[in-house]
């Protein structure tokens, strides 16, 4: 896979973003994420927002997805692969770590780089990072190695 940008399901699914920005793919695909097309178009006009439009009607959107549990991934050109989330559950610990061994097997790559050269930043929403580090490897090590902060009690039912 070549792009920059990706969705990781509450079940692991990775889906790519071909369409442009994270919330395009939402409105094109709104089935694949839950979400309603009316409901969409409230949120907007709640905000008095072109539909589409990055500010705060998409934030409200996106924020829904991270409490059903949705990862959003993005390589950034300063060579930094960025994970968000709502909670750093089990199962997101588990997704973001297949993502990370399919970059570092590069099978997944931003463009034509390599990104297991990247530095890595996992970033539950509105808090402190729960893992950073310099590499793909590193950031591997913390999150399989509990130098991470634990998992939510919550998500080990998963």
């Amino acid at each position: 896979m070549l792009e920059y940008a990706y969705f990781i399901s509450p079940r692991g699914k990775i889906i790519p973003v071909t369409r442009g920005k994270h919330i395009d793919q939402i409105i094109s695909e709104p089935i694949t994420f839950g979400l309603l097309v009316k409901d969409m178009v409230s949120t907007y006009k709640r905000h008095n927002e072109t539909f589409g439009h990055e500010g705060f009607a998409r934030d409200e959107i996106i924020a829904g997805l991270f409490r059903k549990g949705w990862v959003r991934v993005r390589f950034e050109e300063r060579r930094t692969l960025i994970f968000q989330l709502g909670r750093f559950t089990m199962g997101a610990k588990k997704h973001i770590l297949s993502f990370l061994e399919l970059v570092q097997a590069s099978k997944i790559k931003p463009g034509n780089n390599d990104g297991r050269h990247f530095s890595v930043a996992v970033y539950q929403v509105r808090e402190s990072p729960i893992a950073e580090a310099g590499s793909v490897k590193g950031t591997m090590r913390q999150i399989k190695y509990g130098l991470a902060p634990a998992c939510t009690e919550q998500s080990r039912e998963r």
